[in-house]
């Protein structure tokens, strides 16, 4: 709150035309591997895709949101992609309309409330309501189907025919992917022990199934 009132602006009135974008935002987790993917979608009101990624996060990067002390992370994943997306694409909603779309309710309800479930949550959505507040952004959020949740594809690296190559942005997105990363490392509570490994409780058993 203390950062909205100091970084946020006042909302501003204008007889300007605000543009309408639609945000889709999706994760997996492969729970045997303890690896993942996140994918966004930044389509336009005509209802064309304008710009879109997905790429892998290896075990490393899933250990910083907790696979190795919980059998699913696909809430962090489906969370820090949500807040990736409104972050990276921040330019194109200030000041306009936005409308996000995911497919998982828990995230959903969190980003409406601005509060997340776990310590690597919390983190998360910190980053989120700092970014919000500084971009001047607001963004409605609402629930798409998985089957109809176009990210699907991104976030497990998969072609689709809307997702033209000359609108791939995933190199940029990637890079600035890892300022989220660092955050959540360094401020998700999680403490090194001897021999320089991070603390964690070990995995319990795990199918061999993608979560999404």
């Amino acid at each position: 709150m203390k950062t909205r009132l100091e970084a946020g602006r006042p909302v501003q009135i204008s007889d300007q035309d605000l543009l309408q974008w639609f945000i889709y935002t999706d994760a997996a987790y492969n729970m045997e591997e303890q690896t993942g993917g996140i994918g966004g979608v930044l389509v336009d009101q005509s209802g064309v895709c304008v710009q879109w990624f997905g790429f892998p996060l290896n075990e490393e990067m899933c250990k910083t949101f907790g696979c190795q002390t919980k059998q699913s992370i696909i809430y962090e994943l489906e969370l820090v992609a949500a807040v990736h997306a409104l972050s990276y694409w921040g330019d194109h909603l200030a000041g306009n309309l936005a409308t996000w779309f995911g497919d998982n309710d828990s995230v959903r309800y969190a980003l409406i409330r601005g509060a997340a479930i776990g310590p690597c949550g919390e983190v998360i959505m910190r980053f989120h309501l700092e970014k919000e507040a500084s971009l001047h952004s607001r963004a409605w959020f609402a629930r798409v189907p998985t089957e109809a949740n176009i990210a699907d594809f991104p976030s497990r690296l998969s072609q689709h025919p809307l997702l033209v190559p000359k609108a791939d942005v995933t190199d940029s997105a990637r890079h600035s992917f890892q300022s989220l990363i660092s955050t959540v490392d360094s401020n998700s509570g999680i403490h090194v022990v001897d021999g320089g490994d991070k603390e964690r409780a070990s995995p319990s058993s795990k199918k061999k199934r993608w979560l999404a």
